[in-house]
């Protein structure tokens, strides 16, 4: 699955491990920005991709339950 426009995940990885090793370098503005505009924007690029995946899970989902119910029969004994 190709990345959607407009997410940067290589600047979204180098983001993380530069929080993740230098916790003590981080810029409050620069970080407050990413938070409140950035990840807004990026989840408006990526809900197609959440939907799309929660379609194919329904899907899985469902499809085991079939599978699941038919090698059981009700019998009378």
């Amino acid at each position: 699955m190709l990345a959607p426009d407009g997410v940067e995940w290589a600047i979204a990885v180098a983001n993380r491990n530069f929080i993740i090793h230098q916790y003590d370098e981080l810029n409050r503005v620069i970080t407050w920005s990413t938070i409140s505009v950035d990840l807004l924007e990026w989840k408006a690029s990526l809900a197609s991709l959440f939907h799309d995946a929660d379609v194919v899970i329904e899907n899985e989902s469902e499809s085991r339950s079939i599978q699941g119910n038919s090698g059981t029969t009700a019998s009378s004994g």
